[in-house]
């Protein structure tokens, strides 16, 4: 049963990060410290979500813990 709430968790962390493209509502949402990191990215879509995107939902929903982007 658990691992059966781990697949639903990821599966939805997987579509709320294709579902959104809006940088600024995405640094809005996220932790400061990722939005910091995100700010440094700039404007391209796939390495926002491959350092803002991925980290902050993971950490929100699959492990609640706060955001770290390693770098």
């Amino acid at each position: 049963m658990r691992s059966l709430l781990l697949i639903t968790v990821a599966l939805a962390c997987l579509a709320s990060v294709m579902a959104l493209t809006d940088i600024p509502g995405c640094k809005e949402a996220c932790p400061q410290n990722v939005a910091v990191v995100c700010g440094r990215v700039g404007d391209k879509v796939y390495a926002f979500r491959n350092r803002c995107y991925l980290p902050c939902f993971h950490a929100t929903f699959v492990a609640n813990w706060p955001c770290k982007v390693s770098e």
